[in-house]
C-alpha cells in the first residue's frame, strides 16, 4: 500500500487493530491504578480521539472493567455540563452512536449488570460537548492505493472490512450520517459493519451503491461499473454522482429490469448471488452460481481461476496485475478456451501452463512485452 504522489489526500495507515487494543488496556489498568497526570490527562484524551476504533474499544473495554475509578477520572478529564437540558437529545445521539457496536456492547452489559449500566450512565452526564468529541472524532478522510499486482485489506473505524484489488485507488470519508467510500479505480471488495442508522455508500464510475450491512464487490472499467453482491441486499443507482443530493432509499420494485432492454433503469435492487452492470444506466441484471461467483471473487485470494474464456479475454484480465504486456502475434490462438488456475503474481507458471497445455508459445520481445503465438 503506498501514496498516490499526485494527489495531497493524505494516505492513512491502517489501523493496526492488535496494538491498538492492547494500548486501551494499558491506559484502562493506569485510570484503575493511579490518577493520571495533567501531561497523561492530554496525550490520553489525544489517544481517545486518533480514530473510531480507538474510541470504540476503549468504551468497550471499560463497559468489561470492574472498577469505577475508570470512571471517576474519565469524569474528572470530561467535566459534567451545567446545561443538563443537553443531555436528554444527546442520550439519543449516544444511542445512535453506539448502534455500530451496540449487540455486542449490549450483549456485554447484560453479561455484567449494574457495572456495565454505570458506565454508560456516567458517559451520558458527561458535558455534552467533550462526549461529543470523545464519541464523534472529526470527520475522516483518507486515501488507499494500491500498485499494479498488489492487493491490501483494510479495516476501517466501525469494523468494515475493504480488501483492495491491484491498482485500485479509494477514498474514504466518514463522518456522523454517513460512512463514503469513492472507488477512483480499479476493484474493491467490502464487508460492511451492520450501522442502520449511518449508510454505506459507495461511489463508482457515474453510479452508487448503498448499503447497510452486506457485502459486496464493486469493479470499475473504462466507462462501465459491475457490482456483485455476495451477502444480503443493496441498493444500486446509476447516473448518480457524488456531489448529488442522496438519493431516496426505497427503489420501485416494479421497475427492476422487467423490461430493460425498452426502458432507461437507473436503481434497483441487487440481492446476493446475483451480478449488474451500469454506466449511465443500469445495462445488465444476471444471477451467478455460487461456483461462478468464488471464481470472479478468486482475486481475494491472489488467483485466477479461467473456466473457457477466451486467451485474449484471459490475459486482458491477468495483464491487471503486472506490469508486462501481452501481444497476441499469431490470430489463429486469440480464441482459443482457456481453462486453469493461476497466481496472479507468477507469470511463468502462466506461460508454462499455455504452453505445455494448451501449445502456445511465448518469446520476450522486450524488457515488459511477450509476444505469443502457435507452438
Amino acid at each position: 500500500m503506498h501514496s498516490d504522489s499526485s494527489s495531497s489526500d493524505n494516505v492513512a495507515p491502517f489501523p493496526n487493530r492488535a496494538e491498538i487494543k492492547q494500548e486501551a488496556c494499558a491506559w484502562l489498568v493506569r485510570l484503575d491504578q493511579r490518577d493520571l497526570s495533567e501531561q497523561e490527562t492530554q496525550e490520553f484524551q489525544a489517544w481517545v480521539t486518533r480514530s473510531d476504533f480507538h474510541r470504540d474499544y476503549l468504551l468497550k473495554a471499560a463497559a468489561n472493567w470492574d472498577s469505577m475509578a475508570i470512571l471517576e477520572e474519565l469524569a474528572e478529564m470530561f467535566p459534567i455540563s451545567d446545561n443538563k437540558s443537553e443531555l436528554k437529545g444527546f442520550y439519543a445521539s449516544i444511542c445512535s452512536v453506539l448502534t455500530a457496536f451496540g449487540e455486542r456492547v449490549r450483549m456485554t452489559m447484560f453479561a455484567s449488570g449494574a457495572v456495565a449500566v454505570s458506565v454508560l450512565l456516567a458517559l451520558v452526564l458527561l458535558n455534552s460537548t467533550a462526549l461529543e468529541g470523545l464519541l464523534y472524532s472529526k470527520p475522516v478522510q483518507r486515501n488507499f492505493v494500491t500498485a499494479v499486482g498488489e492487493r491490501a485489506n483494510f479495516v476501517l473505524e466501525d469494523g468494515t472490512s475493504v480488501t483492495l484489488n491491484t491498482n485500485s485507488r479509494v477514498n474514504v470519508e466518514y463522518t456522523r450520517s454517513r460512512r463514503v467510500v469513492k472507488l477512483l479505480r480499479g476493484e474493491i471488495n467490502v464487508d460492511v459493519a451492520k450501522e442502520p442508522q449511518r449508510p454505506f455508500l459507495v461511489y463508482a464510475g457515474k453510479g452508487m451503491v448503498w448499503a447497510v450491512g452486506t457485502a459486496f464487490n464493486v469493479r470499475s472499467e473504462a466507462e462501465r461499473v459491475e457490482v456483485t453482491v455476495t451477502e444480503g441486499t443493496v441498493k444500486v443507482y446509476a447516473d448518480v454522482s457524488s456531489k448529488d443530493s442522496e438519493p431516496r432509499l426505497s427503489v420501485d420494485a416494479e421497475v427492476q429490469f422487467n423490461n430493460l432492454h425498452e426502458s432507461n433503469v437507473r436503481e434497483a435492487i441487487l440481492d446476493a448471488g446475483y451480478v449488474a452492470q451500469y454506466s449511465n444506466v443500469i445495462e445488465s441484471h444476471t444471477f451467478v452460481e455460487p461456483e461462478d461467483l468464488n471464481r470472479k471473487l478468486a482475486w481475494r485470494e491472489g488467483n485466477l481461476i479461467f473456466k473457457g474464456e477466451t486467451l485474449e479475454e484471459a490475459l486482458k484480465e491477468f495483464s491487471r496485475y503486472t506490469d508486462q504486456k501481452f501481444v497476441i502475434v499469431d490470430a489463429s490462438i486469440s480464441q482459443i478456451r482457456i481453462g486453469g488456475y493461476f497466481k496472479t503474481d507468477d507469470i511463468d507458471a502462466l506461460l508454462g501452463g499455455l504452453h505445455d497445455n494448451f501449445n502456445i508459445k511465448s518469446e520476450a520481445a522486450g524488457s515488459n512485452l511477450i509476444h505469443l503465438s502457435a507452438r
